[in-house]
């Protein structure tokens, strides 16, 4: 009730070796353009990103700041179903969870460069430069695939379910029941093969 209409923002964020560089004025503009159509705009931050200068651009424009916590967190997901619209500058794992719940999506299309935190992040830059390109490049293939992403609609397209739905096999998805059935047949097959191991007498000639 609080939140209303909600927009969340997930910004690119850092790693244990890179920090995301881009546009910040750009980005902050982007946002600006579509949030006198949301009740409340939230910033979600990783949590290697709150730095007093992050926090002090983002606090500036009025935006609220929150973290959907640490990833093992039991409440992590479920922290990122109260969205009206995901707004983002890449694709991560925002985007994927968000179209999988039905929740549109707009990608603003951002010129990012990776820099190292320090000499080891300088280094991991160096030695995993295809990698890093590599992600880059998928952006621009989602979108290639789901233009739809950077329209910001409230809509999310069959398209979109698609493709993302091919990328992260949606169509795997199992209830609990299902997965207990699974755990419970790859137990008994493992529990076989064990004994089937012990009963076994190996003859060395």
């Amino acid at each position: 009730k609080r939140l209303g209409k909600s927009m969340t923002v997930f910004p690119m964020h850092s790693t244990h070796h890179l920090q995301p560089k881009f546009d910040a004025t750009h980005f902050l503009a982007k946002i600006n353009e579509i949030r006198s159509q949301f009740d409340s705009v939230r910033i979600c931050l990783y949590w290697a990103d709150f730095k007093p200068e992050t926090l002090a651009m983002y606090e500036s424009e009025g935006f609220e700041i929150v973290t959907a916590g640490h990833m093992f967190d039991p409440q992590f997901l479920s922290r990122l179903k109260s969205i009206d619209l995901t707004m983002c500058n890449h694709i991560g794992t925002s985007v994927f969870y968000s179209i999988h719940e039905r929740c549109p999506v707009y990608v603003i299309e951002d010129n990012i460069e990776s820099e190292g935190h320090s000499k080891h992040g300088k280094e991991y830059i160096d030695a995993n430069l295809k990698d890093i390109q590599y992600r880059y490049n998928f952006r621009k293939h989602m979108i290639q695939l789901a233009p739809e992403l950077t329209s910001p609609e409230l809509i999310v397209s069959q398209n979109e379910i698609n493709v993302v739905g091919d990328l992260v096999g949606s169509e795997q998805v199992r209830t609990p029941g299902e997965l207990q059935r699974v755990f419970q047949l790859l137990e008994d097959t493992y529990s076989v093969v064990i004994t089937d191991v012990y009963n076994c007498s190996i003859v060395v000639e």
